[in-house]
């Protein structure tokens, strides 16, 4: 009896009636036909007076008011009411015709009642799906509104473009099997595609994020119904049904299709976009659709989001997933470091040039000290949160400064790979240590690596050095027809030995000291060079000097230079774990004996 009078004073010709046309008023119109909505199932028989009545104000409604938002409530509702009080499909289908026919007959001259038409006829589809399917129409077919969105997609107009792909979202969620169709799905990756306009990757996302909460919406309906046919079969009424197994099954076969777009805008430039990607994100690991490893990189990227209400959901998400799987979190850390950089190199608006620029200067001070850049301190703070979470257990939070100090271990010759070591270096200075054991993990991880790769790089580079050195002194030979001095040792520049500490150990100054890179006259007389030149183991001598310096010097091919591109490489990863020991050794008060004796314990 009360769900009959509140239906009853909702009838909306008075409010429908009202002239003022604002968005209050509008939010309110909304607002009780939604409750309209949610109410009508919960009759058993509605009066026939009431749902002429009704079905009219909501016809007059879709078809004239201005605010798209009351507009959905309209369609939403009289497909409601068309199921409850078995009309059938003729409402839906003389709307979807009607709808249908303005968009074939006219162009886009009236560009507002366009994007209003494609705006009604998506809506149309996907609430008016389940009576469209029963329906013995054969001359409904929803392929041909299919078409006219595509159609729509290809106009030069942004806003229906926008407009079409939103409608199409409105299809796909009524008929999800297209989505895996292949025309649909080049639609689909263009629209998600890093170059895609803003709007359109936005529009593309929410409609993948409305269908992920339709079919959750839908299994939970069909999972209470499963249970009360359950209770109906052991009662001996009737035979159960698996349902909803095949809307579960195509609903990760859809996201698993476009899972790698999906992650891919999860680091995208906009900040809407992003924040709708990892909403998508969120609803994908709740549903679990996909493997839970595959997103725990661009999470931890997405910690450093200078978008705090980004950062914080992925921080969530990491919560929830290191108590779940911390395996896979541990594991995936490296990739979601280098993620992290990326991110941040490209909001930051920064080239690769500048940032070697500043690994250059800030090369030869102290890493003690505030960091530079919002950017920075986004990835301290994120960074910082992930190290926290696992912070109580000591075999995760070794494998977490290990994972890190490997990357110096045998560093790639590319652009980036310098500020990236850079990055990360900065990151392991600023990680919040609260016990001594922590810092002197990090100090012992350092020196492994240091113990390893020490030895044998000052020994490649002796050995390019004295290749160079006598090749030069041999064409200097052959150049001059004679040998006008024999040289009886061979010219090396000379490397001092050097401790863990990074210190290095003097030599006895009789010892002479000789570059292979100097000037020779065609006496093959050794051509003194000016103190300040740079020497061949300065951190200053980069990749661009190498190159000029090969130019210049036809005794040194190519092959050799990238010999020693190599080696600096690794020599500048050597120098900044130094680096980051010596900070560490005075910020902690750490001496030889307590590192020495914590290496001895491991």
């Amino acid at each position: 009896m009360y769900v009959y009078k509140l239906s009853q004073c909702m009838c909306l010709t008075a409010i429908s009636s009202i002239q003022v046309d604002n968005r209050a008023v509008a939010q309110l119109l909304e607002s009780i036909i939604f409750i309209i909505d949610s109410v009508l199932p919960l009759i058993r028989k509605l009066p026939k007076a009431v749902i002429e009545e009704l079905e009219q104000d909501l016809r007059q409604m879709i078809v004239r008011h201005s605010f798209l938002t009351v507009v959905h409530a309209c369609i939403k509702c009289i497909c409601s009411l068309s199921r409850v009080a078995g009309k059938g499909t003729s409402v839906v289908e003389y709307l979807i015709q009607m709808f249908f026919k303005r968009l074939d007959a006219q162009g886009t001259d009236n560009k507002q009642l366009v994007g209003r038409s494609l705006f009604c006829l998506g809506l149309l589809i996907r609430y008016g799906n389940p009576l469209l399917t029963t329906s013995s129409n054969k001359s409904m077919d929803v392929g041909s509104s299919l078409n006219l969105f595509k159609k729509y997609l290809q106009m030069e107009d942004f806003g229906i473009k926008v407009r079409s792909l939103q409608a199409l979202g409105f299809f796909l969620i009524a008929r999800p099997e297209y989505m895996l169709e292949k025309d649909i799905g080049k639609i689909i990756e263009a629209t998600l595609s890093s170059g895609s306009d803003v709007r359109l990757k936005v529009q593309a996302l929410q409609n993948m994020h409305d269908y992920l909460l339709d079919a959750e919406s839908q299994m939970e309906t069909d999972k209470a119904s499963n249970e009360v046919v359950q209770d109906s079969v052991e009662d001996g009424l009737c035979v159960p049904v698996a349902a909803g197994a095949g809307d579960t099954n195509i609903c990760g076969g859809i996201v698993q299709l476009y899972w790698d777009n999906l992650l891919g805008r999860c680091l995208d430039l906009n900040e809407h976009v992003r924040q709708t990607a990892l909403k998508i994100v969120e609803i994908v690991l709740r549903q679990g659709l996909v493997h839970p490893i595959t997103c725990v990189p661009y999470l931890i990227a997405l910690e450093t989001d200078p978008q705090e209400m980004n950062s914080k959901l992925a921080h969530l998400l990491l919560m929830n997933m290191n108590e779940k799987y911390p395996a896979f979190f541990e594991s995936r850390l490296g990739d979601g470091l280098q993620l992290s950089f990326l991110f941040m190199q490209s909001i930051s608006n920064v080239s690769t040039g500048n940032l070697y620029q500043k690994v250059q200067s800030k090369a030869a001070g102290n890493l003690k000290g505030k960091p530079e850049g919002v950017s920075l301190t986004q990835a301290r703070l994120g960074v910082s949160r992930i190290y926290k979470l696992i912070r109580g257990n000591r075999v995760a939070r070794n494998k977490f400064m290990s994972s890190i100090v490997r990357k110096f271990d045998n560093p790639t010759g590319t652009n980036s790979v310098v500020p990236f070591l850079m990055y990360c270096t900065e990151i392991l200075a600023l990680l919040p240590f609260t016990s001594p054991d922590e810092p002197l993990y990090l100090v012992y991880a350092i020196n492994r690596v240091i113990q390893v790769r020490a030895g044998a790089l000052e020994a490649n580079m002796k050995g390019l050095i004295l290749h160079l050195s006598q090749r030069n002194s041999r064409k200097m030979h052959i150049e001059n027809g004679i040998v006008q001095q024999e040289l009886t040792q061979p010219f090396l520049y000379h490397m001092n030995p050097m401790d863990l500490n990074g210190t290095f150990q003097q030599e006895p100054a009789s010892q002479p000291h000789f570059n292979p890179l100097t000037a020779f006259d065609l006496n093959g007389i050794v051509q003194q060079q000016p103190k300040d030149l740079p020497m061949l183991n300065s951190t200053s001598l980069g990749y661009a000097k190498m190159d000029e310096m090969s130019s210049e010097s036809s005794s040194i091919s190519k092959d050799d230079v990238e010999k020693i591109q190599v080696d600096c490489l690794a020599a500048t990863a050597l120098q900044l774990l130094l680096k980051l020991k010596r900070h560490l050794k005075i910020v902690y008060s750490l001496n030889d004996a307590r590192c020495q004796v914590k290496s001895l314990q491991i």
